[in-house]
């Protein structure tokens, strides 16, 4: 999905902390947009807002604009009435963005249990909960099956500083749901785990709950919430969580409740991934993820409107400057390779789930209430959706600049597949028996050989390729099983002696017969 990035990106004044941020493209206050073009790609995930809900009305089969709602029923503009009309018109569609809180009880079913910050290597320590960011109140609607609304997490790890020097980190995990007057239902779900360093001293830091109109009033009616800036991972009235990398061989798992409605296959930020899943209750799954955050090259780059290059990229972006997110053809990375010079423009580090659309799904993966697969990788560009399955092999395209910013290290690519050890077996008609398996990365001039790594345990199959360089390259994974012999046994007689002979296509020896 491409969307337009045609603003210049909040610059951050008067902090009080010293840190060390992640790098965020920020197009220049005094960029002429009539001589240049800029491009960027990059994931565009939301995160840092507050719970809300999305009306959208619908006359003569178009969307209208958009009004935001801090509440179902509570706020005028979307009515408990709204919600549960049946009409097959489905004039309005409710969308509802919901964060989750940290679990105040034992009892909860949508909330964040704990979050793990250690050192690779190091046995899982659970980070000390600080506090749950401000934010307006969001209820919840039992007969819609809503949850309520909470924030963005903050914690203190103090045994594993990030790149900053500080401990904090914050946890964002967002469910989407929509309705058409059905009644809610889960569509997407999002997590992100972020270092950060704490700042304050500017007035542009709000509440990010709020509902704001386009004139910078708080209200409801044909307006957005508060926009997060991109250097923050969250925010509030004065303050900012400025986005910090992790520092190396950092490890973070995080665990909550969520709808066994969310479910399916995962893709992310992740390096070495760990995925439990439990039951909680008969609605509820209790899910646990840990993995390294990866580095991840970015691409951002500006390019004079009258050169051919740039008319080219934008045809082929779709856009004259965008984001795009992990729902993108690899193919467009090649439309910049030589604008960039293959060269990546900055690099960061990320740890982040999302759920996938299951549009593309094989029948294999299509299992209600189950958590089948995880794929992660951090590579520039990837492909939205699980592995596909062609020829015998799953394959997975990801994509690159060969260098990284000081245009002389070749970046180091890694990819991770978790699967279902009973989704495998059904990919390719297998039995209960033991699973192997082989990976490969074709594509590319570069002649480098990935490190693979290939296990089975808990019933997940684990499969990892590292340190292949970048093109335009495709994962390919076979996984294959040892043939069974099957035995029969047969009885043999010679006179009055018997002798029982066990084989796989048993005979009987000579001067024997066969009883």
């Amino acid at each position: 999905m491409l969307a337009a990035l045609l603003s210049a990106a909040l610059v951050m004044s008067g902090s009080t902390v010293a840190s060390a941020e992640a790098w965020s493209f920020q197009i220049p206050s005094n960029a002429d947009f009539n001589k240049s073009t800029f491009f960027q790609i990059d994931e565009l995930y939301d995160i840092g807002q507050g719970s809300h809900v999305s009306r959208t009305d619908k006359v003569d089969g178009r969307n209208m604009v958009t009004q935001y709602c801090s509440s179902i029923g509570l706020d005028p503009n979307c009515p408990v009435s709204v919600a549960t009309n049946s009409s097959p018109t489905k004039k309005v569609e409710l969308r509802a963005e919901i964060v989750m809180g940290f679990c105040q009880t034992a009892n909860e079913s949508f909330c964040i249990e704990n979050l793990r910050i250690y050192k690779s290597g190091a046995t899982a320590k659970a980070a000390q909960f600080i506090r749950e960011v401000e934010h307006s109140p969001f209820s919840a609607n039992e007969a819609l099956k809503m949850p309520a609304g909470g924030a963005a997490s903050l914690w203190d790890a103090p045994e594993v500083p990030h790149s900053g020097g500080e401990t904090t980190y914050s946890a964002y995990v967002k469910v989407t749901m929509v309705n058409f007057g059905e009644g809610f239902k889960y569509q997407g779900f999002t997590a992100v785990v972020s270092p950060y360093a704490e700042i304050t001293g500017d007035a542009r830091f709000r509440d990010a709950s709020k509902i704001i109109d386009a004139q910078g009033r708080e209200g409801n009616a044909f307006s957005t919430i508060n926009r997060i800036p991109a250097k923050c991972s969250w925010m509030e009235e004065g303050k900012c969580g400025l986005t910090e990398d992790f520092a190396d061989g950092t490890r973070a798992g995080l665990t909550f409740r969520v709808s066994t409605q969310i479910g399916g296959f995962f893709n992310g930020r992740l390096k070495a991934p760990d995925v439990r899943v439990e039951k909680f209750d008969a609605n509820t799954n209790r899910i646990s993820v840990d993995g390294e955050p990866v580095a991840i090259p970015r691409l951002a780059i500006e390019v004079p409107n009258a050169s051919p290059e740039a008319a080219l990229a934008g045809m082929k972006a779709g856009s004259n400057s965008f984001k795009t997110q992990a729902s993108f053809n690899p193919n467009q990375i090649e439309t910049f390779r030589n604008l960039a010079n293959d060269t990546a423009t900055a690099q960061t580090t990320s740890w982040q789930l999302a759920s996938i659309a299951q549009g593309r799904y094989d029948r294999c993966f299509s299992k209600p209430n189950q958590l089948v697969g995880l794929v992660t990788t951090n590579s520039m560009g990837y492909e939205s959706g699980a592995p596909q399955m062609s020829g015998g092999f799953l394959n997975y395209k990801v994509s690159g600049m060969h260098y990284l910013p000081d245009g002389k290290t070749e970046a180091q690519g890694s990819y991770d597949l978790l699967l279902r050890s009973d989704v495998a077996r059904c990919l390719y008609g297998f039995s209960k028996a033991p699973l192997s398996a082989t990976i490969s990365v074709t594509g590319g001039t570069d002649k480098t050989v990935a490190t693979t790594v290939v296990s089975e345990k808990n019933g997940w199959l684990k499969l990892a390729a590292y340190g292949f360089t970048f093109s335009d390259k495709t994962i390919k994974v076979k996984i294959t099983q040892p043939k069974v012999v099957k035995k029969t046994t047969i009885t043999c007689v010679k006179g009055k002696v018997t002798k029982k002979v066990t084989a796989a296509g048993p005979k009987c020896p000579t001067g024997y017969k066969k009883k």
